[in-house]
């Protein structure tokens, strides 16, 4: 087959190659093109011969990119945030004539706890952009190559690709939870003590893949954890802690979706409580741009704001 040259390329196809990276199925790319199907396979078909490759193969679970695909897809994000800010005119980006897409992935535990705030901040802001939110998992670097997530929020380090940037932005320590009826409530519980009671671990699948931090420090010490709960519904932990004796280890940002009947616990010294750095993940590309700035200016902002709150009502 004959390359296309550049000039000879008809963009919209690159919507098409766009959409089809992230549903990996043409049916579902066409609802979201509101195009037809058939529509879809012959936008495929043009892109083939364009790039005189396959780009997408079937497989069992839908279209899977080639190695040329592959790295068209990682091209993309930047390819259209460049023409966005082509089109713009002053080239500054503008929240509030923005109307796209605000894709973000977030940590379990700071989903829990930040994103209604960040939900709420960029709907003012930017008020005609869809904001969406979801959790970090397995497939969210993948994600991040392609643009199907913009930008990701977990602590750090991670062990990923070398073309996503680790930005870390702000360090979050973890507390004991407890109900406010229980014996260590009020105190300074040694390890020994705490090692009495049983624990609800809540899981972040992206940190408890083989120990929660909690039964770590108790390992370390030469006890082992009695874990009540296991659940990856914060409300069902703090409901457990709340009925129990049970204790729970948690980001302190988590605080204030704490019920009332529950209260933070401060440790003796000798009991090492685990603090995180917690990063700001995206394609190196993008480390420059002004929509990728305003993003983690704002977010930074907000998650700060937070956490100094949490730390000052703990007190």
């Amino acid at each position: 087959m004959k390359k296309t040259s550049l000039t000879d390329l008809d963009f919209n196809l690159l919507k098409v190659l766009k959409v089809l990276a992230e549903e990996r199925n043409t049916r579902r790319a066409a609802e979201k093109l509101f195009i037809t199907q058939p529509s879809v396979s012959y936008a495929l078909k043009r892109l083939r011969e364009a790039f005189d490759d396959e780009l997408f193969v079937r497989t069992q679970y839908g279209l899977s990119p080639t190695t040329k695909g592959e790295q068209l897809i990682k091209q993309l994000p930047v390819i259209f945030h460049s023409l966005e800010e082509l089109f713009d005119g002053s080239g500054a980006f503008v929240p509030t004539e923005y109307s796209g897409e605000i894709k973000i992935a977030l940590n379990s535990f700071l989903n829990q706890s930040m994103s209604l705030g960040i939900y709420n901040v960029f709907r003012k802001l930017a008020p005609n952009a869809t904001v969406q939110i979801t959790s970090w998992s397995s497939s969210t670097e993948n994600d991040l190559k392609t643009g199907v997530v913009q930008l990701g929020i977990n602590y750090t380090p991670m062990q990923l690709s070398k073309e996503i940037r680790q930005l870390p932005f702000i360090e979050e320590r973890f507390v004991i939870c407890c109900r406010q009826k229980h014996k260590l409530a009020e105190t300074t519980p040694t390890i020994k003590e705490l090692s009495s009671y049983p624990l609800v671990v809540f899981l972040a699948p992206e940190m408890n893949t083989i120990k929660s931090h909690a039964e770590q420090v108790l390992l370390r010490a030469g006890y082992q954890p009695n874990v009540l709960l296991r659940t990856d519904v914060l409300d069902s932990a703090f409901e457990v802690v709340s009925e129990s004796d049970a204790l729970l280890a948690m980001p302190i940002s988590c605080l204030k979706k704490a019920p009332s009947s529950l209260t933070s616990v401060e440790v003796s010294k000798e009991v090492s409580i685990p603090s995180g750095k917690v990063a700001f993940y995206l394609l190196n590309q993008n480390r420059t741009s002004q929509y990728y700035q305003w993003l983690m200016d704002t977010i930074s902002s907000l998650v700060k704001d937070q956490v100094n709150l949490s730390m000052f009502s703990e007190t």
